[in-house]
């Protein structure tokens, strides 16, 4: 018991460094990144607000092809394009199986791509710690949330 004790503090600063580690990445990504391909959850989820009916705020969890490409400029960089199984770039609508995403050089040529593929599953939890701070040997309380 005294062994568990000890290692105790050492526990709650490794956990609260992780804490402000989740916090400055912003979880997980949306998606599965594999060198060739970009794996895309699809599915369904309830999110509500203040003003949400009853019965109502089902949503889609499969991003816009807008979002999307928000989404990968901001994660990568640099800007991106998504291009459906023809070639041609898509503006709106959401992604789809064969569609490709595109990493574009300042000239505006494709620099990398992704194949897409789009899958029913669900979006990855997010665990995030809501102090960033804690001191050794002081009780204290610990929030984490799940998203």
């Amino acid at each position: 018991m005294k062994s568990i004790t000890r290692k105790t503090p050492i526990f709650w600063f490794v956990l609260c460094c992780l804490g402000i580690n989740v916090q400055a990445t912003s979880g997980l990504l949306p998606w599965v990144q594999k060198p060739d391909s970009l794996l895309l959850p699809s599915g369904t989820m309830y999110r509500y607000t203040m003003d949400t009916p009853e019965g109502e705020g089902l949503v889609p969890t499969l991003f816009s092809v807008n979002e999307l490409l928000e989404r990968f400029a901001e994660t990568n960089g640099v800007p991106c394009r998504l291009v459906d199984s023809r070639g041609m770039q898509k503006y709106g609508g959401l992604p789809q199986d064969g569609d490709r995403m595109e990493l574009l050089s300042p000239e505006g040529k494709s620099i990398r791509r992704w194949a897409i593929g789009v899958k029913r599953a669900a979006l990855p939890a997010r665990l995030h710690l809501d102090r960033t701070r804690a001191t050794v040997n002081v009780l204290g309380i610990l929030t984490l949330d799940l998203s």
